[in-house]
């Protein structure tokens, strides 16, 4: 009786949307280690006429990464927008499952540009066909969206709070692991391709859990009143259009003071930083502790 009882909760807790955010979140990780490194390989052959052959490497991967940041800051937009009005009106699993196939498809990509030594430019493809899914605008309101919904009033907080937990501690476990992961290659195999190899499947992986195995609740399904994730979803790409603006800022400051202090962006944004924090503070001190959120319905 207790193998029976266990293999029955193992299976609940595959079917809860945590088990899909350890999955993505991992695979994300290994992808950005990844990247970084891979165009950092890229960069060896980088001449800048007015640089240093050093800082030529430096100015080729803060170009790419800031052509690839506005690609995919910028593409998911509208179509973030529509799954989260797709998603409101009762297709619950539509936010999470097509941004998770540009997860897939753009992981792809970078291991065929690493296999077949494809030009990097691929990847403003791929981050194109990223963003179109709706990227992680679009998946994450998702995803907190189906665990708001799948708790009850008095245990939503903690069920919100174990999913950022375990997302964060997958994506630290992915970064350790990551770099060793880079390494291992053989004569016949390039650098990265292990593991993107492992990145690609966790994403497969992941996707087939949102189309098989994930739990939708029926709590709200057919609601369109309460537009939660439509909510969530703007308040992430309040976010990106920040990036938008920050990105380029941060990159060319960045390139300019390479020569006499490479670490004045850092210290720039950690300034920066510190001076958000003193007007939330002050209004959070002086607002009135009111209750001003709606009851989600079927609590």
């Amino acid at each position: 009786m207790v193998l029976p009882g266990s293999c029955h909760a193992a299976f609940t807790v595959l079917r809860q949307i945590e088990s899909g955010v350890v999955l993505e979140q991992l695979g994300s990780s290994l992808f950005n280690t990844a990247l970084q490194m891979v165009v950092k390989d890229r960069s060896v052959n980088a001449t800048y006429t007015d640089v240093s052959e050093k800082d030529s490497q430096q100015k080729f991967m803060t170009d790419f990464f800031l052509i690839y940041n506005l690609i995919i800051g910028l593409t998911p937009i509208l179509p973030a927008m529509l799954l989260a009005r797709l998603g409101d009106r009762g297709w619950r699993r539509t936010p999470i499952m097509l941004p998770l196939s540009g997860y897939l498809l753009s992981r792809l990509a970078l291991l065929l540009v690493v296999l077949f030594r494809l030009p990097l430019e691929v990847m403003y493809g791929a981050g194109v066909v990223f963003g179109l899914s709706g990227g992680f605008c679009a998946y994450w309101p998702g995803v907190m969206t189906l665990a708001s919904l799948g708790s009850t009033a008095k245990d939503r907080s903690k069920v919100l709070m174990r999913v950022e937990l375990l997302y964060g501690g997958a994506g630290l476990v992915g970064s350790l692991v990551s770099g060793h992961l880079f390494l291992l290659y053989s004569s016949s195999t390039q650098h990265g391709s292990i593991l993107l190899s492992m990145s690609t499947l966790l994403h497969l992986l992941c996707l087939l859990h949102a189309i098989t195995l994930l739990q939708v609740c029926c709590v709200c399904v057919c609601l369109s009143s309460f537009p939660s994730g439509t909510i969530l979803t703007s308040l992430q790409l309040a976010l990106k259009f920040a990036s938008l603006a920050y990105i380029p800022a941060f990159t060319k400051i960045y390139q300019r003071t390479l020569g006499w202090f490479p670490g004045f962006v850092f210290t720039l944004s950690s300034i920066i930083t510190v001076l958000g924090m003193i007007p939330i503070c002050v209004i959070g001190c002086r607002s009135p502790q009111k209750q001003r959120y709606e009851t989600i319905q079927g609590d």
